[in-house]
């Protein structure tokens, strides 16, 4: 059964929140077991690796606005995505191989390319699980969609961590990423054909109508140009870092930095995601008043939690990076404490891109991101020669916050529609006082993850007490639990 825009986010949101504890216990474990100097390669390779899979994505994202415009077609768009997605790979993979041994040279690493070359094999594979994820998302099947993501980073944390702790080191960490992404397509690819796979054909004449119509080629281009573009924002000062900073033991610091911080962006990205096909069905349909209370709704629901957890995550970094990753990686905290902000905007940012996108503003949110991207890399150019991991992390962090000025603007100009004042103040009021707690009452250890739950539940209370938790809230929650 199909579910609506809050479901979807409860079934995704649950998916992210079991992918972020695989992803970390995999960091962690990976962090400890290989040091800072190797975590810091396999974080450096997965990170190209990852931006050049954002590509995938561009097929991806034209068959979620495609397949949610007109379901009808969903089977007519699986062979036109998959037959595109392929080409795609195959390219992809091609012009990758033979830029690996430059990448060598770039960074001044010649492991870079025998591990780049490995990581690589990846691509075809992921291509197809990302079509099908796709597929399910579209057509609003969320929760076989969460399904299949939770099999893909269960896979890889028991993949990755198995064959590092046989002694393959890096290697095999990157051949567990592979196998991984052969056990998400396989459920993925499951679970389409027994939801859609019976559904009545079309009529012959209006498939080959409808595909010549649909471009998926060209909307492709736009959602590609964008992931990468986006994806790019998260990972130049990274790029930068291994460049200017010539310090292995640094650059995994920087990883573990990062890695913590995009807890925001992972967890969240889902709203995001359930958020896209709803939205563009709703304007597909011109459903105005819905469309803009999706928009306040989900606004709304990103500043209700990262506000707070990216201040109690400033104000602990160096603890939390402590408890998680030892001793050895306390110069992380300082970068964190900047990071932790810095992705609390990209993760608004997404959700403000994505609504833009479905509303076919690509031009705009192209410009948007390019202009981002330059200004990330001039300020990585100028703050890290000066103050080296904590300089990367204020180049993200100020380019992500004019970021979400612009994008709001732009969001404001379409659809009249943002978060209530009101609603800002009394959350960012109700974060300031539960971070103050931290700052009364240092906490390391197990102490301090007492000291979370107490914070959390304060937080709840004083949101309560500002009577900024509504009625509405409980009802979406309380039919969110019982329709699962």
């Amino acid at each position: 059964m199909k579910k609506t825009v809050a479901q979807g986010t409860f079934y995704l949101t649950i998916s992210q929140a079991f992918a972020l504890i695989c992803g970390y216990a995999l960091h962690i474990t990976l962090g400890r077991v290989l040091g800072p100097s190797h975590y810091g390669l396999f974080g450096f390779v997965i990170s190209l690796l990852v931006w050049l899979e954002i590509t995938l994505g561009g097929v991806s994202g034209a068959a979620i606005k495609k397949v949610a415009e007109s379901p009808f077609f969903t089977k007519v768009i699986e062979k036109k995505a998959i037959y595109l997605q392929s080409l795609v790979a195959i390219i992809l993979f091609v012009l990758a191989f033979s830029f690996s041994p430059f990448l060598s040279r770039i960074f001044n690493d010649p492991k870079i390319d025998v591990y780049f070359k490995i990581a690589i094999l990846d691509i075809p594979i992921l291509a197809f699980y990302n079509i099908y994820i796709a597929l399910l998302n579209g057509s609003r099947f969320y929760k076989q969609q969460a399904i299949a993501s939770i099999v893909y980073f269960f896979s890889k944390l028991i993949f990755v961590v198995g064959l590092v702790l046989l002694g393959l080191s890096v290697a095999g960490a990157l051949i567990g990423n592979i196998m991984a992404s052969v056990f998400g397509f396989l459920v993925g690819f499951y679970y389409f054909r027994e939801l859609i796979g019976g559904t009545e054909e079309v009529d012959i004449n209006d498939t080959v109508k409808t595909v010549k119509s649909f471009g998926l080629l060209k909307l492709a281009v736009p959602f590609a140009i964008v992931g990468l573009l986006f994806n790019l924002l998260m990972s130049i000062d990274l790029w930068f870092v291994k460049e200017i900073v010539l310090s292995a033991p640094k650059v995994g610091y920087y990883v573990a930095a990062s890695t913590l911080a995009k807890v925001l962006y992972f967890l969240f990205g889902a709203l995001s995601s359930a958020l896209f096909p709803a939205i563009t069905n709703s304007i597909a349909e011109g459903r105005i008043e819905q469309t803009k209370r999706y928009i306040n709704q989900a606004l709304r629901f990103l500043l209700l939690f990262l506000v707070p957890i990216s201040f109690v995550m400033a104000v602990t970094s160096t603890n939390l990076v402590s408890l998680l990753y030892s001793q050895r990686y306390l110069a992380a905290g300082s970068p964190l404490a900047i990071l932790a902000f810095g992705y609390a905007f990209i993760s608004i940012l997404l959700a403000i891109l994505s609504i833009l996108m479905a509303n076919n503003n690509f031009k705009e949110v192209i410009i948007l991101a390019s202009f981002l991207v330059l200004a990330d890399a001039g300020l990585c150019m100028s703050l890290i020669s000066h103050y080296g991991l904590s300089g990367a992390a204020m180049a993200t962090t100020l380019t992500c916050l004019v970021g979400v000025i612009l994008g709001a603007s732009l969001l404001w100009k379409n659809f009249a529609t943002l978060v209530s004042p009101q609603s800002v103040f009394k959350i960012l009021i109700s974060s300031l006082v539960i971070s103050f707690i931290f700052i009364m009452v240092p906490a390391t250890g197990l102490n301090l993850t007492i000291l979370y739950v107490v914070a959390a539940l304060a937080y709840m209370g004083l949101l309560v007490l500002f009577k900024e938790i509504k009625s509405e809230d409980i009802l979406i929650l309380k039919g969110l639990i019982e329709k699962s």
